[in-house]
């Protein structure tokens, strides 16, 4: 798909094949992606918008789309982000389902933080075009259900709660953002991996696993998972695993009557003395003595 010769003008249009003199459409429209685009042999010229952000949902196909000149291709389940005067033109696959959902400037100013509209200010458009593979559109579906059914229905009070579905949409974008952030950045991947390291120690800190049984289980080596741990918290994968431990231990031994041999057995140690030996060595304390002084506090 060509876009338009720099001296062609690129046609400005408030929706899909409505010119600028037609008459100001609504703050906020959605429609499903079919009923624009079946008409048109599923291929939509490219345009762009003057006053409208679009957010296009892609439900589990392929699309060929050009943003700016460059062309992209989409596929599974996608999210477009589209700001104002972003040239754009799509080639879907026939029976393409999803959604588009157009967002005004000035309910997009009204939505954004202070922080984001003095960057608005500063650069003319909040947001530069986005492409985000999604792999769970539950919650994106479930708001702009929602939403159509405030934009179509006589509901009262129907502004206010467009505004905050809005503002939902736009937190769940940007957390998706963040997600796709964290995939792709080195020391994002570093957090994205002690996050998954910390729920395994959850899971499984009683079976008193070794750093090279974690490591197996997080498909990665030992060193990766010691240069993260000492990178990011400034320790070893050794030291949160006994911490975890030891803070399974500070927990029951305030909180619970449990005696030291059911509070090993619980936690996972062999025997009663050897649990005792770990506790006064990682606290300075004895089990005992660590229970007697929460419990006189």
């Amino acid at each position: 798909m060509q876009l338009h010769k720099m001296s062609d003008p690129v046609p400005f249009y408030h929706l899909y094949g409505e010119h600028q003199a037609l008459a100001e459409p609504g703050f906020v429209h959605l429609e499903d992606i079919a009923s624009r685009s079946s008409g048109l042999h599923w291929e939509i010229a490219p345009h762009r918008h003057q006053q409208l952000t679009q957010f296009l949902l892609i439900l589990d196909n392929r699309c060929q789309l050009t943003l700016d000149g460059q062309t992209f291709t989409a596929s599974g389940n996608s999210l477009i982000v589209i700001p104002p005067g972003v040239v754009h033109g799509f080639v879907f696959a026939p029976d393409t389902k999803g959604f588009v959902m157009s967002v005004h400037n000035q309910l997009m100013t009204n939505l954004i933080s202070a922080s984001e509209l003095t960057q608005l200010k500063a650069t003319g458009s909040l947001w530069r075009y986005h492409l985000i593979d999604l792999d769970d559109t539950s919650a994106i579906l479930t708001i702009l259900k929602l939403i159509g059914s405030e934009i179509n229905g006589a509901n009262i009070d129907s502004a206010p709660a467009l505004t905050h579905l809005l503002s939902l949409f736009l937190i769940t974008i940007k957390r998706e953002l963040s997600l796709q952030h964290l995939q792709t950045h080195p020391l994002s991947r570093e957090t994205t991996l002690l996050l998954k390291f910390r729920s395994l120690l959850d899971a499984h800190f009683q079976q008193h696993l070794t750093v090279n049984d974690y490591a197996k289980r997080l498909f990665v080596s030992v060193s990766t998972l010691n240069r993260a741990c000492q990178h990011i918290l400034k320790v070893s994968p050794k030291y949160l695993i006994q911490q975890r431990v030891l803070t399974e231990a500070k927990r029951r031994l305030i909180y619970t009557r449990q005696n030291l041999e059911q509070v090993a057995a619980t936690l996972g140690f062999k025997d009663q003395a050897y649990f005792c030996r770990f506790f006064k060595q990682h606290t300075e304390l004895t089990a005992l003595q660590f229970r007697e002084h929460y419990e006189l506090g």
